[in-house]
């Protein structure tokens, strides 16, 4: 575990159909687990920022970027991106070479099937890795979201020092998978709690993998 302190954490949100962005209660880097974990980690001095991502029903790669590019992240920073966050994310670090100290995906989606066309057009890069101090990949075995089991085998594969926490009742740790805006297991990750796995989650390395045969 890395003994650098934390200066700051930025959240990254996923994709969203259309009509859930604009018939939702809640914009996306306001909804599910995302206000409580900002929330959460800023009372303990670690500045966050939830960006809101432009048009992510119909998200463009460049246009995230420069959004993300805004932020000041280094190796004292930590990046928590969820779903196919976690996808723009590893491309936005394999483009700028920035390390940092912890990747944490949620639910990590790569789009292996190509569904949103150019803006997860990228291979992973497997340098990555080792410009991270430490990186998390945490799944649920009823993760329903088409491509999320090819994602996984293939994060597992590039990134062999990640540290994969499976659970086996989170689906896509959607508010409504979770039944409560707060998610604790992830809070544990980033502050680096080192308590017994709970609530069903089991951890390995990536290089013993835990099983995706119910995904």
């Amino acid at each position: 575990m890395t003994s650098i302190i934390p200066r700051n954490a930025i959240l990254v949100h996923g994709c969203c159909d259309e009509e859930e962005f604009y018939g939702g209660e809640s914009s996306p880097s306001n909804s599910h687990w995302f206000p409580w974990l900002q929330k959460e980690l800023i009372k303990r001095d670690i500045e966050t920022q939830t960006p809101e991502m432009p048009r992510p029903y119909r998200p463009e790669y460049a246009a995230w970027k420069q959004v993300l590019d805004y932020f000041s992240i280094d190796r004292h920073s930590i990046l928590v991106a969820h779903s196919c966050g976690a996808g723009f994310v590893l491309r936005w670090l394999a483009d700028e070479m920035r390390s940092v100290q912890k990747l944490i995906l949620v639910a990590p989606w790569i789009d292996p099937f190509g569904t949103r066309g150019s803006f997860l057009d990228f291979e992973l890069d497997s340098k990555v890795d080792s410009m991270c101090d430490e990186m998390h990949v945490m799944y649920s075995e009823n993760d329903n979201v088409d491509g999320l089991r090819e994602s996984i085998h293939s994060l597992i594969k590039a990134y062999p020092r990640a540290q994969c926490h499976r659970f086996c009742d989170k689906g896509h740790f959607s508010c409504t998978d979770l039944g409560t805006d707060a998610f604790p297991q992830l809070l544990d990750v980033i502050v680096g709690n080192k308590s017994p796995a709970a609530d069903g989650e089991q951890r390995a390395p990536s290089n013993t993998p835990a099983p995706l045969s119910s995904l």
